[in-house]
């Protein structure tokens, strides 16, 4: 070969001769084999990383959504004091006759209007846009409308419902929860209530943190529920994080 030319060698290595001895290479290139190795570590790397990442990220807005509930049950509890012990948390009608809990809080002044973002999981919160329009009420977390220390008056309302709360005979506050995350199947989204046991219809309690289901009580604490401290507390069924309803076994 004439000295002033160069040859890529067997293997990707590119020999230089001019100035050097015969046989000497200056290896300037990946060979196929070795391009194909990088890319699977790549992807090794990937498969290992992307779901721990998810994770931590749900680890994260799992905080959140237990330090909303955790200021909402704090509002609530206000609210029930300076009440003595009695709201009402949902009165079905239009304009000034329609009643919500979450309303009452913000036009009690029990939380900023402008924090609305603590009605709502990060998890399953609608647009900032939307929490601030339309029926952003009907979208936040779920209250307890259920079993003891509630009440369903119609006479208060002739024609819709009229739902009161009474935590005056509680006699276990840290078993009474008040607030909890919840799902409505049907639009994929919170629903302001809980209104039974069971997972089914129009809202049910939602376990959409890894199977655990986000719960503010009556004496402040805030805890993530699963299987089986929900069945304790007397859930039969609940959503799942796809929003099927699954039996409590």
């Amino acid at each position: 070969m004439h000295p002033l030319f160069s040859q890529l060698a067997p293997g990707g290595t590119h020999c230089q001769t001019v100035g050097t001895s015969r046989g000497q290479c200056d290896r300037s290139a990946f060979t196929l084999i070795e391009l194909l190795t990088v890319i699977a570590i790549i992807g090794i790397l990937a498969a290992i990383l992307i779901p721990v990442l998810s994770s931590v990220r749900e680890q994260a807005r799992s905080s959140v959504c237990r330090s909303n509930l955790r200021q909402g049950v704090l509002a609530l509890t206000m609210m029930l004091q300076d009440n003595e012990g009695q709201i009402t948390v949902f009165r079905s009608g239009s304009g000034a006759g329609r009643m919500m809990w979450s309303t009452q809080l913000v036009d009690g002044g029990y939380i900023d209007g402008g924090a609305r973002e603590i009605f709502f999981c990060p998890s399953n919160a609608p647009s900032l846009e939307e929490q601030f329009e339309g029926p952003w009420m009907w979208r936040t977390y779920g209250i307890r409308v259920f079993g003891s220390g509630q009440s369903f008056n119609p006479e208060e309302n002739p024609g819709g419902q009229h739902y009161r709360l009474n935590v005056n005979s509680v006699d276990i506050p840290s078993r009474f929860f008040l607030l909890a995350d919840s799902g409505e199947p049907s639009g994929k989204r919170q629903r302001f209530r809980i209104s039974t046991q069971h997972a089914r219809g129009m809202d049910g309690i939602h376990m959409l943190h890894g199977g655990r289901a986000n719960m503010a009580f009556l004496d402040g604490h805030v805890e993530g529920a699963g299987r089986e401290r929900l069945r304790d507390l007397g859930f039969s069924s609940a959503f799942d994080e796809d929003f099927n309803a699954i039996i409590l076994q």
